[in-house]
């Protein structure tokens, strides 16, 4: 294989799918579940927080380790997730209970998919939110730079609209908040910054979809120079398609609740 990875295990509690993640039982190595999240779902799952571990706890008491897609090298220390995104925090248990540890990634085991769920119809943003609730679990937040990315990916292989909803949402006297109480550590405003106290009917935010544009009849598209380019950066397998003009940062934008976009339930 060249290179014999160092991956990082989590001891969890849980089977089927918990809003974002998906579980899958069958014992694999690290590459093929990683192959296997990456054909079925998104990729293997980041955590964006410690919010994040007790979701993946919450379930259950099965005394399981479980790949997630954080790794390391052999000729270096520093973490990093698999779709490229920094590691903002890191917390080993140094108390003997630990519930995250290194395994060699030939090591077979249970896993853990990121499922971020496209939904292509265009709803206002309470509509997207009812959607979400009564099929899924909830409108999903962007937590981190690597929730980012991913996302990123999956709106590029779908053909929805300018931008989708996310579910960020200003309450007054609490600013913006995720509606599924993720910390909002990670931020991606666009050039105009956070809205301090925005209108009523802009009190929801988008995500504008990198790489996407018009055709010439008018519907939505992505070309593939633009797919080429977020999954190479993702696979970090070079620069891609060198004439392609590069992707815009994806941002987030206070957007009137009553446009009717695409948006992403978890």
């Amino acid at each position: 294989m060249g290179q014999t990875f160092t991956c990082i295990l989590i001891l969890l509690s849980f089977f089927g799918a918990f809003g974002k993640y998906v579980y899958v039982k069958e014992a694999r190595t690290w590459l093929a579940a990683q192959s296997y999240c990456r054909q079925k779902y998104t990729d293997l799952a980041p955590l964006s927080s410690k919010r994040d571990i007790n979701l993946m706890q919450m379930a259950g008491n099965t005394d399981l380790f479980s790949w997630i897609g954080m790794k390391t090298t052999d000729d270096t220390e520093k973490w990093m997730w698999w779709g490229g995104g920094r590691i903002s925090w890191m917390f080993w248990d140094s108390t003997g209970t630990t519930n995250m540890a290194n395994f060699y990634g030939f090591s077979q085991i249970p896993f853990f998919c990121y499922n971020p769920i496209v939904v292509k119809q265009r709803s206002t943003w309470e509509a997207a939110w009812q959607y979400c609730r009564d099929n899924h679990n909830m409108l999903a937040s962007v937590a981190s730079e690597v929730e980012m990315q991913l996302i990123q990916r999956k709106l590029n292989q779908a053909g929805v609209t300018q931008h989708v909803w996310i579910g960020l949402h200003f309450f007054p006297g609490d600013g913006w908040l995720w509606l599924d109480n993720q910390p909002l550590g990670y931020e991606s405003w666009g050039l105009g910054g956070k809205p301090g106290c925005p209108r009523v009917n802009l009190e929801c935010a988008a995500l504008k979809v990198n790489g996407w544009r018009d055709n010439s009849s008018g519907s939505t598209s992505n070309p593939s120079s633009s797919l080429e380019l977020v999954n190479n950066l993702l696979d970090s397998e070079g620069p891609g398609n060198s004439e392609a003009a590069p992707l815009e940062e994806g941002v987030w934008e206070a957007t009137d609740c009553q446009e009717t976009l695409s948006f992403i339930c978890y």
